[in-house]
């Protein structure tokens, strides 16, 4: 496990998150005839996929900080990352400021890949031959324009897309937001298996699906007043 401070917030990398790019790279950047791995583009991957998606989680510590958010810190995992908050008192945070702390992620990641397009573009188009300056921003835009994208505009939680549409219907409207999300997973599933189908695809859609099955799923024995464990 990593931990350092960046911005004053505290940044902490858990041993799963490199597991999970190391699994991407290698979808990435295949191993040529002869090799078992591509040991070199997994670990350019991996580099660029961290910075990729710490900037995802900066975008919402800084949005947390300039909406009242106290003790902000930034976990990465293996299923991308999280920035926690504890609430001032004094400046609640309200739905459309929740909209705006979710959007955030999402909005910088998909700036920093459109940046990050843009200069590989010029350094194309200005000559430059150097492999290496291509394949750290290739799989840097790569990364944070699909995942930006993904977040963003998939309504599904854990999602901030998901986090996003709870914030517009409001909190007492969260059990349809789950049912949203079910519903386009379901969607997503049928398309993956027309379109694209791959394992790797239906098995993220099938956790998806799942976090919101569970999450709807405590909320009617809540509202039933039965134990949810």
């Amino acid at each position: 496990m990593i931990r350092f401070n960046l911005f004053g917030f505290p940044i902490t990398i858990q041993p799963f998150f490199w597991v999970m790019m190391a699994i991407l790279g290698n979808f990435m950047f295949p191993p040529s005839p002869g090799r078992q791995i591509n040991l070199e583009g997994i670990v350019i991957f991996a580099a660029v996929g961290f910075v990729s998606m710490l900037i995802h989680e900066l975008g919402h510590a800084f949005s947390m900080r300039k909406h009242g958010g106290r003790n902000i810190r930034i976990e990465l995992n293996g299923f991308g990352g999280l920035a926690f908050f504890q609430p001032d008192p004094a400046r609640p945070i309200t739905r459309w400021k929740s909209v705006a702390i979710s959007a955030a992620g999402p909005v910088y990641q998909i700036i920093a890949g459109l940046i990050a397009l843009a200069a590989l573009f010029s350094y194309i188009r200005m000559g430059g031959d150097s492999q290496y300056v291509v394949r750290l921003l290739e799989p840097f835009y790569i990364i944070s324009l699909f995942w930006g994208a993904l977040n963003l505009l998939l309504p599904i939680f854990p999602l901030d897309g998901g986090q996003i549409l709870n914030g517009i219907l409001g909190p007492k409207n969260i059990k349809t937001t789950l049912l949203i999300g079910i519903l386009i997973c379901v969607a997503l599933a049928i398309f993956s298996m027309i379109a694209f189908p791959s394992l790797w695809n239906l098995m993220i859609i099938a956790l998806l699906a799942s976090q919101n099955i569970r999450m709807l799923q405590a909320i009617n024995k809540k509202e039933k007043g039965e134990p949810t464990q």
